[in-house]
């Protein structure tokens, strides 16, 4: 349908395809350019009809399609006014060019305000029946009228034009929905191209984060390997250590009740210091012998310390491991640091032992000396061997408190194997963790490469779509 054309929507100079178009169209309906004025003679005896017969065909149509919920009261009146203007376009002669944009602007504005094509339809259908009532009661009613074979051309000619205009507008509602389909389409490619390419992006941002984590633990891992094979020996280390301070404990225990039978021994020397030369003999042999045991005090003594110093430096290595084992080796580090404190008592008791001992020695000597001097000196062996007692005396002292010392070596090695073993365990679970942790990091990898890979697959179905599209 065509209405006056308007400042705002002046129609660009007309082109070869435009003619074509037009020619094509009226050839569809079979309308013809002499029916030009046929259409001029309906439409100046139909002037009165178009403002009665569509506020009729608007308010029927309301029961069908809800217009005013559309565009309100306001749209619906100028569209009544914009289509009557159509409509006396339509029968004021042959359809032209600038009609049928129109026509096109009409539709593509109705499909735009979502006025449904079948509402046109339906319009057209109703104006249509109008119009051919008004012909045939107009005929019918005046007896000058037009005669069948006029009507019938007239009648016919009404029929092409409303159906000439309906099919532009119908055109023009397809194409518009076709544009808006292609705009769509390509906004939805853009989008999902952005965010394919956005989660490719992120996928290998991913990828190489979960390879370097995957580095890292596999690192982490080797050097929780290397601290539960050093903890394991450690363990055997601790074992070993506890047996010698065992032994160590025994030897102490037999200085012991040897220093109690050299002092009842020193007793019955004092009492019988009369007997002669084969006592005073005795007594020297039997300061030999203590001088012997002393010696192997000193000997395992000595070893004590050795082992003091050997648990020291375990102790060391063992506060380097936890160092790098970070937060997981802080308890480690703990019994650590208590097993080189105790290492540090054992070797300060040893050197105390040590120096009692050098003591016992010289006392020993000069003992051995005053015998030999003073085998015929009765009170000088006399006072000699109260010497010997008080020596003795102190001697006994000194082996209670190796006796102690022992027991107390023994003591934190039982406990420093307790801890490695503790420690050992800890490191054996995180070992497993660790472990657990890679493979879930792998698994994770393996979920990173297959969304990689269905983005790709998802960009690259996109593309063959696009490309199917332009074809």
């Amino acid at each position: 349908m065509r209405a006056p054309a308007s400042p705002a929507h002046a129609s660009p100079p007309p082109t070869a395809a435009d003619a074509a178009e037009l020619r094509d169209r009226l050839g569809f309906v079979d309308l013809r350019p002499d029916e030009g004025a046929v259409l001029a003679a309906i439409g100046a005896e139909t002037q009165g009809l178009w403002p009665r017969e569509l506020p009729r065909v608007f308010a029927h149509l309301d029961g069908h399609v809800d217009m005013v919920a559309i565009g309100g009261p306001r749209m619906t009146q100028r569209l009544q006014g914009l289509i009557a203007g159509y409509l006396q376009d339509a029968f004021s002669g042959a359809p032209t060019i600038d009609g049928l944009a129109r026509a096109r602007r009409m539709g593509a504005a109705h499909y735009h305000h979502h006025i449904p094509a079948r509402w046109h339809v339906g319009m057209t259908s109703h104006l249509l029946r109008a119009l051919l009532r008004a012909l045939i009661t107009d005929a019918a009613s005046d007896g000058g009228g037009p005669s069948p074979d006029a009507l019938l051309a007239r009648v016919d000619a009404a029929v092409k034009v409303l159906f000439y205009d309906m099919a532009a507008c119908l055109d023009a509602y397809d194409a518009a929905g076709q544009d808006e389909r292609a705009q769509a389409t390509a906004a939805w490619r853009a989008t999902v191209s952005e965010v394919g390419a956005t989660v490719a992006a992120s996928s290998a941002a991913l990828g190489r984060s979960l390879d370097a984590r995957l580095s890292v633990a596999a690192d982490q891992a080797t050097a929780v390997a290397e601290v539960t094979s050093t903890l394991s020996e450690l363990r055997q280390t601790a074992h070993q250590q506890l047996q010698q301070a065992q032994q160590l404990l025994q030897v102490a225990e037999a200085s012991g009740a040897a220093s109690a039978r050299g002092a009842d021994a020193v007793a019955a020397t004092v009492d019988g210091m009369g007997a002669a030369r084969d006592r005073v003999e005795a007594i020297q042999e039997k300061i030999g012998a203590l001088s012997s045991q002393t010696d192997q005090i000193g000997d395992i003594i000595a070893t004590v310390n050795e082992i003091a110093e050997q648990s020291k430096l375990l102790a060391l290595n063992a506060s380097i491991e936890a160092a790098r084992a970070g937060e997981s080796g802080r308890s480690f580090s703990v019994v650590a640091n208590e097993m080189r404190d105790l290492a540090e008592q054992s070797k300060q008791a040893t050197r105390a032992v040590r120096a009692l001992l050098q003591g016992i020695r010289e006392a020993t000597r000069e003992a051995v000396l005053a015998a030999e001097e003073g085998m015929g000196k009765v009170d000088q062996g006399a006072r000699l061997a109260k010497q010997s007692g008080d020596a003795m005396a102190e001697l006994g002292a000194v082996v209670g408190q190796s006796l102690d010392a022992s027991r107390l070596i023994a003591t934190a090695a039982r406990q420093q194997g307790q801890g490695v073993s503790q420690v050992a365990d800890a490191m054996g679970q995180i070992d497993r963790s660790m472990r657990a942790f890679e493979g879930g990091m792998g698994e994770v990898r393996g979920v990173v490469d297959r969304l990689a890979s269905a983005t790709a697959q998802m960009q690259a179905a996109v593309g063959e779509g696009g490309a199917r599209s332009a074809a």
